[in-house]
């Protein structure tokens, strides 16, 4: 890296640069855990559609 004092330019840039990646940061932070309530939720559905059926399987009984 140049000794060189850095323009207005390059420091806009990079100023810039890191709120982007922040930016873009944040939203995968947010996707992923938007990702994982739907697995959550879709894993909870599966259980109680597990309980309902077994339970109507007790209630019938044998036939």
């Amino acid at each position: 890296m140049s000794t060189a004092r850095r323009s207005f330019a390059q420091h806009a840039v990079d100023w810039a640069l890191g709120t982007f990646a922040c930016f873009v940061l944040l939203v995968l932070m947010a996707w992923m855990d938007s990702k994982k309530s739907e697995t959550a939720a879709l894993r909870r559905s599966t259980a109680v559609s597990t309980d309902r059926t077994a339970e109507h399987a007790a209630t019938r009984g044998t036939r």
